[in-house]
């Protein structure tokens, strides 16, 4: 249960993004924000401070605003309205293993002093520190340990941002939320943008932003090679859990992604951002016939025997009966961990399985086909 729980959690992060806004194309660029892709962070430098404010969905009112000041210097007397945070922090609780993989990139992955749902961080580093004591475990989203966050102290408890979700009742023990909408951005490169956020809070800015400017250009370069397909094949994501078949609504990362990598995503026209939860024949009556499926697991190695165990119904899909099923097991491939800040390392896994003739030879990343 827990393994199928982490699953539709990544459906969520992954692929869901705000509701009533328009796909905003990639080279469309965030205006008015200090951002070029990003819609949903706000980054303006001021005198003595950094401001950072956070939206849940774009020209929307900030859900979050954080001034952030350098612990070298004292703290403006006439700062606005907002969460002082001193940077760079030395200590951070972060709630998920996507954001401990940028934070290792920038040099910071130290800063990691505690976790929360523990189970679901697969990094060596996360791994060893909870073992050797470390790092903490503070338990799990719904019900983290409000003394050993006490007794840890960090700068900050880091937390990504579902739609309709409210903070208001979790516990805080006086340590500030840094909210991160990332997971609701409109576009890849937008959410990769975030990973600036992360620099200004470590002190590593300058290397954010290289990072971000290599994400950048190879993703660009593929969206670029891309546009040599000849044909767009119709993609099927995901599969059923607990009778309910969520997929990516048409103005998600995700269906972005689809179409960038030059395919055909069945729910490209929907016009709203969240997890679109259908019944398994409204799958089927959009997407039987399509040429390939992409789904995730958690510790399976799955074959089509396998995957016929999991719903018999699955045989009437186009992609079993050809095998053109490709599958990530999540608890290995890095996709959680690595995937949110890097989506060109996505988009060339789904180049090379779409569009196998422009891959050169390549094989995917993430993803494997399922065996017969």
């Amino acid at each position: 249960m827990a393994n199928k729980s982490l699953l539709l959690t990544f459906v969520i992060l992954f692929g869901v993004l705000l509701s009533g806004c328009a796909k905003k194309s990639e080279q469309t660029a965030a205006k008015g924000n200090g951002m070029k892709y990003a819609q949903l962070l706000g980054i303006t430098p001021e005198e003595g401070y950094t401001r950072v404010d956070v939206r849940t969905e774009a020209n929307g009112e900030p859900v979050a605003t954080y001034l952030l000041v350098p612990k070298d210097k004292e703290v403006p007397s006439n700062l606005p309205k907002g969460e002082v945070i001193r940077v760079p922090v030395s200590s951070l609780v972060v709630n998920s293993s996507i954001y401990a993989h940028p934070l290792k990139e920038l040099g910071s992955i130290g800063v990691i002093k505690g976790v929360i749902d523990a189970p679901y961080f697969s990094m060596p580093e996360i791994k060893a520190g909870l073992q050797n004591g470390s790092i903490t475990d503070i338990g799990n989203m719904q019900r983290p340990s409000v003394e050993k966050i006490v007794t840890l102290h960090p700068d900050g408890i880091m937390i990504n941002l579902f739609e309709g979700m409210t903070t208001s009742e979790m516990p805080t023990a006086g340590v500030p939320y840094l909210k991160f909408a990332d997971n609701l951005e409109y576009t890849p490169l937008g959410r990769a943008e975030w990973i600036k956020f992360l620099g200004l809070l470590t002190g590593k800015e300058k290397e954010a932003q290289k990072i971000f400017n290599q994400v950048e250009a190879e993703y660009n370069a593929l969206l670029q090679q891309s546009k040599e397909a000849t044909n767009k094949p119709k993609v099927l994501v995901e599969n059923m859990y607990e009778g309910v078949w969520y997929v990516p609504g048409g103005n998600s990362v995700s269906a972005q992604m689809l179409n960038d990598a030059g395919a055909t995503y069945p729910w490209a026209q929907d016009k709203r951002n969240g997890s679109l939860p259908l019944t398994y024949e409204e799958v089927l009556a959009k997407a039987g016939d399509a040429d390939i499926w992409l789904l995730k697991v958690f510790g399976q190695q799955l074959t089509k025997a396998s995957l016929a165990e999991m719903d018999k119904r699955y045989t009437q899909f186009q992609p079993y009966k050809t095998g053109k099923i490709w599958y990530s097991d999540t608890s290995t491939s890095g996709l959680f961990d690595y995937s949110a800040f890097h989506p060109e390392t996505v988009l060339s896994d789904y180049l090379i399985i779409i569009h196998p003739e422009l891959a050169k030879g390549k094989t995917p990343r993430y993803f494997k086909q399922i065996a017969p």
